[in-house]
């Protein structure tokens, strides 16, 4: 708490008069013993940090960390380190361009903060099409589930984003209990990437999702067509469960018109006058979006 923390005495204080301990939490390391590690990537650093010092309760601790494979993975994290009442999370790269870079900004470190839950303004109606088995303590029931837009010419579905967050246990096992009864063979009319689900569903349901924006992606296929880029589809980051709609039906869901729409609306995208889509960064220099799903 930073109004605990100012109340500490800084000068002249004897170690055995501190009424106010601090414990340091410890996330990387530059030097040691007169070598500089500053160009040893992040792993090998954390590897050194933790095998030359050990913990001391309330008064020495690593930062906790998780290594993160596929962005759908991050949120669960994120969200456990607002609930820690923390402002958020530092994403960085482990292996490959991972030194340590002082009085420098670059790509390969991100902050993601608490505000990005707030995400898009509004929320979209998705259909649950296929889904992968839990693990750990989701075994047993589905653990993320493939959802898709609608085609407003075609009918067909169009895949737009995967989701594992903001289920409680309890609804997770009614959803499995329910969506078993769906389960079917591959449906012609869903069109997706590469990365499968364990399970198809017959597309039924119809779901409220909230996600913290929309990109492009090689591994969705919303709105393939509008986008005007090869292969690649619109992508909802980071989405989270809200609620099911049992008052729509199929056909009234969130249309690949309507998500490309949100996606070329954001402050941060813009569309060249040959159609392709460039995205405006925070020092206002445009670069292609090439944002892809990390698989």
């Amino acid at each position: 708490e930073f109004q605990i923390l100012g109340r500490r005495a800084k000068k002249g204080v004897s170690v055995h008069s501190i009424a106010i301990n601090v414990c340091v939490n410890v996330f990387d390391i530059v030097y040691l013993n007169g070598k500089d590690l500053m160009d040893k990537p992040l792993k090998e650093r954390r590897d050194i940090l933790h095998s030359t010092f050990h913990e001391v309760s309330q008064r020495f601790l690593f930062a906790r960390f998780k290594n993160i494979e596929n962005e759908e993975d991050i949120l669960p994290f994120f969200e456990e380190a607002i609930n820690h009442r923390t402002e958020g999370l530092m994403c960085k790269t482990l292996i490959y361009d991972a030194e340590y870079i002082p009085d420098k900004r670059t790509d390969t470190w991100y902050k993601l903060k608490k505000d990005y839950l707030n995400g898009l303004a509004d929320t979209v109606d998705l259909v649950p099409v296929g889904a992968w088995m839990g693990e750990g303590k989701r075994a047993g029931v589905y653990g993320a589930f493939l959802l898709a837009c609608r085609d407003e010419d075609s009918g067909d579905f169009e895949t737009v984003t995967k989701v594992g967050t903001g289920f409680s246990d309890e609804a997770l096992q009614k959803l499995y209990e329910h969506l078993k009864t769906l389960e079917c063979k591959e449906k012609k009319n869903v069109k997706h990437g590469d990365n499968l689900p364990d399970v198809w569903f017959e597309p039924k349901d119809v779901w409220e999702i909230k996600g913290a924006d929309l990109s492009l992606s090689l591994q969705y296929k919303a709105g393939t067509k509008l986008v005007n880029t090869e292969g690649r589809g619109v992508c909802l980051r980071f989405p989270r469960y809200i609620r099911s709609r049992d008052d729509k039906e199929v056909n009234d869901i969130t249309t690949n018109k309507q998500i490309y729409d949100l996606y070329k609306d954001q402050p941060s995208v813009r569309e060249t006058k040959d159609g392709q889509m460039k995205i405006i960064n925070n020092d206002n220099e445009e670069e292609s979006q090439e944002s892809e799903e990390k698989e």
